[in-house]
């Protein structure tokens, strides 16, 4: 079993023989930024989109789910609020 979001998500991606964050955005439509993002595990995908991903995969949402949450966990939190700079 997977560890991370961003394993889990390689597994999917070699089951099906993707090979690269572009390959997955243009099969997908999310934005390559986004899911090289979810490759490396600098950010997880919202609940919506491991539903997305799971049924291009054609498999249950389960345990992406399960691991998007333990992910977010580990992540860095985002300052609520954004300084600005004059």
């Amino acid at each position: 079993m997977a560890q991370s979001f961003a394993e889990w998500l390689g597994v999917q991606m070699d089951r099906k023989g993707i090979r690269s964050g572009r390959r997955l955005s243009a099969e997908t439509g999310f934005e390559e930024a986004a899911v090289l993002d979810w490759a490396i595990g600098r950010r997880v995908p919202t609940a919506e989109e491991v539903f997305q991903l799971a049924r291009f995969f054609r498999i249950d949402a389960t345990e992406g789910q399960a691991l998007r949450e333990k992910s977010e966990a580990t992540l860095p939190r985002r300052s609520a609020t954004r300084r600005a700079f004059v």
